[in-house]
């Protein structure tokens, strides 16, 4: 499955954000943001996903990040699950 958007972000335009979660065995992801408004800001980051209920978790090495499923698409939640707003990362 592909998703893309544009995330808020608080210190540029918005995080050009696409998402690939494959259906392979490992249930690998692709991640691929890029900070609009930022000179060579892009990152791209690998690893496994799971799903619990409604919620993706994307598991990074750096931590994990959750979405929320809704008929849309997908929403980026903060850490503590809770809907994310235009003031935060």
């Amino acid at each position: 499955a592909f998703y893309s958007g544009t995330l808020p972000c608080s210190d540029c335009n918005g995080i050009s954000t696409l998402l690939t979660l494959n259906a392979d065995e490992k249930r690998t992801f692709t991640l691929e943001e890029e900070y609009i408004g930022k000179k060579n800001k892009k990152v791209d980051s690998k690893g496994t996903w799971t799903v619990a209920g409604e919620i993706v978790i994307l598991n990074l090495a750096s931590g994990n990040q959750k979405y929320i499923v809704t008929n849309e698409g997908l929403i980026r939640l903060n850490q503590d699950g809770s809907k994310r707003d235009s003031k935060s990362e």
